[in-house]
């Protein structure tokens, strides 16, 4: 993973040299899915963050979705649900908004949180939350076929 973030760190700079917001995003969610599998939570949260803020100012509304889910997952982990919450409400609209094919695999994400939520009540949270599924490099390359 460490090699990973060498590389996409790399890519950033490259990718502000020939001003390529569309990838910086990408690359920055990137950053984001990597430092969460290394447990670096706050450091995923802040690469979440100027992915969202670059694919406001891009109106990508596909990756802004999926920064908004990855936020909703990363705050998850920090068992900080009330803005995990919020996160996967405003990725939910926009998904919808949008009509993603992503709104079915959300909804049952969430439906299944509810259900283990209820089933565990006291007990952590299964780490299945927090893989960062809403990778928008992938939605992307799915639209732009």
């Amino acid at each position: 993973i460490e090699l990973a973030i060498e590389c996409y760190l790399q890519a950033m700079a490259i990718s502000r040299e020939q001003i390529d917001p569309f990838n910086e995003v990408s690359l920055l969610v990137n950053l984001g899915i990597a430092y969460c599998r290394v447990d670096k939570i706050l450091t995923a949260i802040n690469y979440y963050q100027l992915a969202l803020e670059k694919a406001r100012q891009i109106s990508d509304k596909n990756a802004e979705g999926g920064c908004l889910a990855n936020l909703a997952f990363a705050y998850i982990s920090q068992y900080n649900l009330p803005k995990a919450a919020r996160f996967a409400n405003l990725a939910l609209k926009i998904f919808t908004d949008i009509e993603s094919p992503v709104v079915s695999l959300f909804a049952v994400v969430k439906k299944r949180s509810k259900l283990e939520a209820n089933q565990n009540r006291g007990r952590r949270w299964n780490d299945l939350h927090i893989q960062g599924i809403f990778v928008p490099t992938r939605l992307a390359r799915t639209t732009a076929s």
